[in-house]
């Protein structure tokens, strides 16, 4: 019986210990967890409600979050097509009446000190291209495609992109994504390796 006890003891004492915490799924971003299905964050009293699919899977706008930025507009989780969070894309309420982006840049300045804190320094595209130079024009020429305004941060399982968005003349925000790179990811397609 002895023999019985004390492999088993061991065998728990290695599970309950560094060994589990290295198999338990990574943390993401607002208290979720990378890798879960739909039913476990609806289980965990996040409310889904269903977005059209893109290039990235089944995708919901997500409310009640566990964690939240205070001005997060929207979050939207996605799936894949095999029920597995690996994308979180967090856009902030809108700005308006802000053409030179002050306020934009002020609190996109804040986010990548914190996100620096998190996943190290960034590598930073900030190209602001005539004739979007003015002050005034700088949400105009992201509008338009031709500015750009965004920092990309790699962390050990995920890539974090930071960007300024403008939707409409006057109208703008802030749009963090979040892409687990472990996680499987996709529309499903077969990949090549699979076929040939």
């Amino acid at each position: 019986m002895r023999f019985l006890i004390y492999p088993l003891v061991l065998i728990l004492s290695v599970l309950s210990g560094p060994f589990a915490a290295a198999l338990a799924e990574p943390e993401a971003p607002f208290g979720l967890t990378w890798g879960v299905s739909v039913e476990q964050v609806q289980a965990s009293g996040v409310r889904l409600q269903l977005r059209l699919p893109d290039n990235s899977g089944v995708r919901f706008a997500a409310a009640n979050l566990p964690k939240a930025l205070s001005d997060l507009g929207e979050a939207i989780l996605s799936f894949g097509n095999n029920n597995k969070l690996h994308k979180i894309e967090a856009i902030s309420e809108d700005v308006v009446n802000d053409p030179e982006g002050l306020r934009l840049k002020a609190r996109y300045a804040a986010l990548s000190r914190a996100l620096t804190s998190k996943y190290g320094q960034g590598v930073i595209h900030h190209e602001i291209v005539e004739p979007w130079t003015l002050p005034d024009d700088f949400l105009t020429g992201i509008y338009r495609g031709s500015s750009h305004y965004y920092t990309d941060f790699t962390g050990e399982n995920v890539t974090v992109r930071l960007e300024i968005r403008a939707s409409r003349r006057g109208i703008s925000n802030y749009a963090v994504t979040f892409q687990h790179m472990k996680a499987p990811r996709g529309n499903g397609l077969q990949r090549e390796k699979d076929v040939l």
